[in-house]
């Protein structure tokens, strides 16, 4: 069994772990293996993912979702090659601090697929309870905002109001 690999500092408690991996850290996983999922336990943003294979090279792709508490990395073609892979990922974490470490797994083609992890990730920008979550805090600040505007103005107008009643009453006691 290949031990976890770290790349970098190690995590402080504060930063955002890596809950699962499919393929995980230390896993030998066979069958067709295209897609890499890494669940975190908080949200991460400006993620990035590499895989070396066997022989060195970096394994292509891309990243069809890099934000969230899900990253994914979608491979170019499905690891064909027997042997030790290497992933590294970094990312910003929940806290805000740039995190970056990796772990290795091996790949069989005898052995079992990887289990995927049975969640569906949307393509980035269609986070569509973000969108809508957006949209209704921009009409409630605009709702305050015009709020705000009218109630001053009403204030205005009554000082306005009080100015002109203490000029009247102050051209009457001049009469008098």
């Amino acid at each position: 069994m290949l031990a976890l690999l770290l790349v970098g500092p190690s995590p402080a408690g504060a930063h955002t772990d890596l809950l699962q991996g499919s393929p995980g850290p230390g896993q030998r996983v066979g069958g067709e293996v295209d897609v890499i999922d890494l669940v975190f336990a908080e949200p991460v943003t400006e993620a990035a993912v590499t895989i070396t294979g066997p022989d060195g090279e970096d394994i292509g792709g891309e990243m069809t979702a890099a934000d969230g508490l899900i990253i994914r990395f979608s491979l170019d073609e499905p690891l064909t090659e027997p042997g030790d892979y290497q992933l590294d990922y970094e990312m910003i974490s929940f806290d805000t601090d740039f995190t970056a470490r990796g772990y290795n797994f091996t790949y069989d083609p005898s052995a079992p697929e990887p289990i995927r992890l049975g969640v569906e990730v949307e393509p980035e920008g269609t986070n569509w309870p973000m969108i809508i979550a957006s949209v209704v805090l921009m009409a409630a600040l605009a709702g305050l905002v015009f709020l705000f505007v009218k109630r001053t103005d009403a204030q205005r107008q009554q000082v306005g109001a009080g100015a002109d009643d203490v000029t009247k009453s102050g051209d009457g006691e001049d009469a008098g």
